[in-house]
């Protein structure tokens, strides 16, 4: 009886490895390749324990590798490759089995390739899972809302858009500002600015135009006759050179408190100056006062390469007979405020502190907006 038992246990053994084999090596069967080869070296049946196998037909009767899908999804931070139907998987190409190593993934004649997190360093806007790389360094950055919030919710130290441009905004104490100098071309209701004469030396408007310019590329004091657009929407983004008119849309000058919407988006302004530490400018500079560093030394920490973010370039600005001034080393962005009739305030950016004068509406200076 033992003897017995032992012969059927011996049988049953034997016929699940008969069964075992015929499976694996029937052409029906899809095998599922993890990587690209691997060595066979705990199957029976007569399969190679040394060599490894090969993407071609008559590999012990294979008919070939299915691969992965080429559905991923990473809900959660977690990367998952989703298997799909038989019927429905991507054959492996010859190229792709035979090209790859084991520490890539490569998905019919593709690699899967991880991509960066928001906040993270990028190069272009492929490396990044929101495919926005932008800013100064480059970061991965969330895709851009309208600045005036009405396609999503705008968070400040985001880029938005405007009028087809994307800004970089900065959080600077309890204000928001953009971190670049305006490049529009219409005003918030889609109108158009009018562009001025653009030849150097000839006049550029009076105190009854509202004209903009684009700043020469020039960064000496020769300025050649007319001017590179490319430089304010280009990779200098200098931004234009708006007339007060312009700047305020024309609306009037303000004694206290915001100025008005002027050429910014919905919901930011002109900023005021009112020569107080509440007001708009009069806040920014108290507050860029109070950094390590900055006391008297404001708008340095304010100009590119400063510690603010403001990232203010050195546009220069144009008087009303057309001459472009100070674009190797000085900017001026107009207020809202005013001392006299045609006469705005503007912040001059020159040197290390920030200077505050008065001069003619017909000049073109450059422009930011704050947060309401």
């Amino acid at each position: 009886m033992k003897y017995l038992r032992n012969f059927w246990f011996y049988l049953i053994g034997f016929a699940v490895v008969v069964v075992a084999v015929f499976l694996i090596f029937n052409n029906n069967i899809d095998i599922e390749a993890a990587t690209f080869g691997w060595l066979q070296t705990t199957w029976s049946g007569g399969a190679s324990s040394t060599a490894i196998a090969s993407h071609s037909s008559d590999q012990s009767g294979w008919a070939f590798f299915n691969s992965k899908s080429a559905n991923l999804n990473n809900d959660n931070d977690e990367l998952k490759i989703a298997m799909v139907d038989g019927a429905t998987r991507v054959q492996t190409l010859d190229a792709d089995f035979n090209a790859g190593t084991l520490s890539n993934i490569y998905v019919s004649g593709g690699k899967a390739i991880m991509q960066k997190p928001v906040g993270a360093s990028c190069t272009v806007s492929t490396d990044c899972a929101t495919n926005y790389c932008v800013g100064t360094p480059l970061l991965c950055q969330v895709p851009p809302v309208e600045c005036d919030g009405s396609n999503g919710t705008f968070t400040c130290g985001n880029i938005c858009t405007y009028h087809g441009e994307i800004y970089a905004t900065v959080q600077i104490g309890p204000q928001c500002w953009f971190a670049e100098n305006m490049r529009t071309t219409t005003y918030p209701d889609g109108t158009a600015i009018t562009k001025g004469n653009p030849i150097n030396g000839q006049s550029f408007g009076n105190s009854t135009t509202a004209n903009y310019s684009c700043p020469p590329n020039d960064t000496g004091t020769g300025y050649t006759d007319g001017e590179d657009c490319a430089a304010a929407g280009g990779t200098l983004k200098l931004g234009m050179l708006y007339q007060s008119r312009a700047a305020m849309h024309g609306a009037p000058v303000v004694t206290s408190g915001p100025g008005p919407q002027g050429l910014c988006p919905d919901n930011w302004h002109i900023p005021s100056d009112n020569l107080t530490t509440n007001s708009d400018f009069g806040l920014l500079i108290s507050t860029v006062s109070g950094i390590s560093g900055c006391s008297g030394n404001e708008a340095a920490c304010l100009r590119v390469g400063g510690v603010t973010g403001f990232n203010l370039p050195y546009a220069g600005y144009r008087m009303a007979d057309g001459w472009y001034f100070r674009r190797a080393d000085g900017v001026r962005l107009w207020t809202a405020s005013d001392d006299q009739p045609g006469w705005p305030r503007w912040d001059n950016f020159q040197n290390s502190t920030v200077g505050r004068t008065n001069n003619s509406i017909d000049m073109g200076v450059s422009v930011r907006c704050v947060h309401d």
